[in-house]
């Protein structure tokens, strides 16, 4: 992302999660500001998962996963 996509990133954190949750899995209608932005489009694309990618968060402290 450049420096204008990480101040728009910015603003969208700024809303309710999830708001931007809803917004992304396109269950909700994004407020005007947002509803063609190329942020929230990328947002949708990464929600998709067409790939059906198996997406996990990291272990905050190495060699503590609990699988």
């Amino acid at each position: 992302m450049n420096e204008a996509e990480l101040r728009e990133y910015d603003r969208l954190l700024d809303e309710p999660d999830w708001d931007i949750y809803y917004w992304a899995i396109e269950k909700k209608e994004p407020p005007e500001r947002w509803a063609n932005t190329k942020l929230l489009e990328k947002l949708r694309i990464h929600a998709k998962n067409e790939g059906k990618v198996v997406r996990k968060m990291p272990d905050l402290q190495p060699g503590t996963a609990l699988e």
